[in-house]
């Protein structure tokens, strides 16, 4: 029994499958920065396409991961995919925004201490 967490009456979650979701999903963003730097420093590609590029890799290995090792999924990827397209896209859109708007308010500070 305590090896479960109780969420509400009618799903339970244990802590194995909790620490495996929580590691999977520390190693897929652990993935996305070093995609990142491989991408920038290594290949010369601009931020956003790095960024953008590292999550949807890191998003795919994320998916993959979990389906097998944390949730031991039986269903169709047919099925499951699309629903994790959705989330990892709204994902990617926020991770995107953040990363545009970083870039352009660091561009503004460049730009104006060499005034």
């Amino acid at each position: 029994m305590g090896s479960n967490l109780s969420l509400n009456s009618s799903h339970n979650v244990s802590a194995r499958r909790l620490t495996l979701f929580l590691l999977v999903g520390g190693f897929a963003t652990g993935l996305h920065y070093l995609l990142i730097l491989i991408f920038t420093l290594g290949l010369g590609w601009p931020l956003l396409q790095a960024s953008g590029v590292g999550f949807l890799l890191s998003a795919l290995v994320n998916y993959g991961l979990n389906a097998r090792l944390t949730f031991q999924s039986r269903e169709s990827h047919f099925t499951t995919l699309p629903r994790f397209a959705v989330t990892a896209g709204a994902g990617l859109a926020i991770n995107h925004r953040t990363y545009a708007t970083s870039t352009i308010r660091t561009a503004g500070l460049r730009s104006s201490a060499l005034r």
